[in-house]
């Protein structure tokens, strides 16, 4: 059975610092917040500050549930509102069934998995990092 990530009231703890880069794409990670069952949840940002993407990442098996939004996509706070309120809610989600979800308000969602740490991973759950290249900073 695929982990679950949501719990009503479940602490976030936010990362103490912000991730730049990553080696194929051109974005800026503002935040990161760490989620139970070893689950983290980021956003992207274009370098005019416009969201790119959302990410939620289980750390020890590296796989990624993203939403990227299309630069003409001029109000994605349906959706940005959807994955937050799912994340915060009393009942658990898994990746597949969020993006699932989020594809059908609009989404364009892709579930991938990662052999490369993410910095939110690093911060929150170093321990879990395994086989995957370790996390490093690109300004």
């Amino acid at each position: 059975m695929a982990a679950a990530v949501g719990a009503a009231g479940a602490a976030q703890a936010e990362s103490p610092t912000v991730c730049y880069g990553h080696p194929l794409e051109d974005w800026v990670v503002n935040h990161a917040n760490t989620l139970p069952n070893g689950f983290v949840e980021y956003s992207s940002y274009t370098k005019d500050g416009v969201i790119s993407r959302l990410y939620l990442e289980h750390c020890a098996s590296g796989q990624v549930m993203q939403v990227q939004f299309d630069n003409d996509w001029r109000n994605p706070s349906t959706i940005v509102d959807h994955f937050y309120d799912r994340l915060e809610g009393a009942q658990g989600v898994s990746q597949k069934q969020l993006a699932v979800e989020l594809a059908d308000l609009g989404g364009d969602t892709r579930l991938t998995k990662s052999t490369q740490e993410s910095c939110g991973c690093k911060a929150f759950h170093p321990e879990a990092r395994g086989t995957k290249a370790p996390y490093e900073a690109t300004p």
